[in-house]
């Protein structure tokens, strides 16, 4: 993703999220803060979980724990996610080492767990412009 996608208020209803995270906490936790920025938020425990929402509903972003149980990981999903929804924005997480969570590639901005709202802010705005 090169450029933040930019969403206008003519942009119907809600932004549409979804976040991807095996961590109950975490999940509610993003959860909590995307719905703070105006996002309607749907949670995935699993990268195989969060790609049949993909099948199913359309996003604006998603937000995805890089290591997830199943067959997928975070940064597989995110690949099937833009080939699915080229128009989807892609944010990722990982509590390892951003250089073992980048190695054989990255897609979007890696956010560090643990996050604050402020990072996951940043994390959004650079591939949204929110309005």
């Amino acid at each position: 993703m090169a450029s933040a996608l930019a969403v206008s208020a003519a942009h119907p209803g809600p932004l549409q999220a979804l976040v991807v995270e095996d961590e109950p906490a975490i999940a509610q936790a993003a959860r909590a803060r995307l719905e703070d920025l105006g996002f309607a938020v749907q949670v995935a425990a699993t990268a195989d979980e969060g790609l049949s929402s993909i099948r199913l509903f359309e996003f604006d972003l998603m937000l995805a724990d890089i290591v997830t149980p199943g067959e997928l990981n975070g940064r597989e999903l995110a690949f099937e996610a833009a080939r699915l929804q080229p128009a989807i924005a892609a944010v990722l997480s990982s509590g390892f080492s951003i250089g073992v969570a980048t190695s054989g590639g990255s897609f979007g901005p890696i956010l560090r767990k643990p996050y604050g709202k402020t990072q996951l802010e940043r994390a959004v705005r650079r591939v949204i412009t929110l309005t």
